[in-house]
């Protein structure tokens, strides 16, 4: 059972997730997703998620999610270093299923990447279309890609998105890892319906070390204050 307790929690999502291969959906809402959902306009990351006049379906639909209630499907939000996110989910997620954002990061990082690595199923992987061809520290299955710009694709495929959700669901009792920025709260919650004997587990920038071949956030790093960070919750 989740305790809201950074170093815990992590442990228990190992073990039910990657051991004991339980079924569960564990859908990251950080603050980017924050401020998709409240921002009259949105830009994310500089130059990959644009919509303007507080219009996009995204935003209504993961939103909507919030209030979601089932047995295992599992919310990672914001921690108090970002306060305003942070308050908000805490109040907006009716599900008392919460945990960090941040669960296999940080801190925790050191030894996921080492999870990571010790993969031995093959994992079905939703991800940006530029990473297909890359060395991941897994065997994979099958590859869903989306582009960088999630919102508008959202805004414009939201059928032919539905339908990857359908397709990913027709496995039964595998492994499913997200790297999708906002979209993945919504395929995981549409597969989860769809399917509850899979694990839809959105992992984050985790891949970033193997797919970009650098360390592009602070906590690769572990001369960074980031990388020994443990998160509040």
């Amino acid at each position: 059972m989740l305790q809201q307790n950074f170093s815990e929690d992590y442990k228990y999502l190992i073990q039910r997730i990657f051991i004991n291969k339980t079924p569960t959906a564990f859908s990251r809402y950080n603050e980017w997703e924050y401020s998709l959902i409240a921002w009259h306009t949105f830009n994310g990351a500089g130059w990959f998620w644009k919509t303007h006049q507080n219009k996009s379906k995204l935003k209504t639909e993961i939103n909507n999610i919030l209030k979601y209630q089932d047995e295992w499907f599992m919310f990672g939000i914001a921690s108090r270093q970002h306060l305003r996110a942070n308050i908000f989910y805490k109040h907006a997620i009716k599900s008392k299923d919460k945990t960090f954002a941040t669960i296999f990061v940080n801190n925790n990082y050191k030894t996921f990447k080492l999870v990571l690595e010790w993969i031995k199923e093959k994992v079905i992987l939703v991800a940006n279309k530029i990473w297909e061809w890359q060395n991941y520290p897994f065997k994979v299955k099958k590859f869903y890609w989306i582009p960088f710009d999630v919102v508008s694709y959202y805004e414009e495929n939201k059928e032919h998105i539905i339908k990857m959700c359908e397709d990913i669901a027709k496995n039964n009792n595998k492994l499913v890892l997200f790297c999708a920025w906002p979209l993945s709260n919504l395929m995981i919650y549409e597969c989860w319906k769809l399917n509850k004997t899979n694990r839809y587990i959105d992992i984050g920038s985790t891949l970033d070390e193997y797919i970009m071949g650098r360390p592009t956030r602070n906590y690769f790093k572990l001369d960074s204050k980031t990388c020994n960070q443990i998160d509040r919750y």
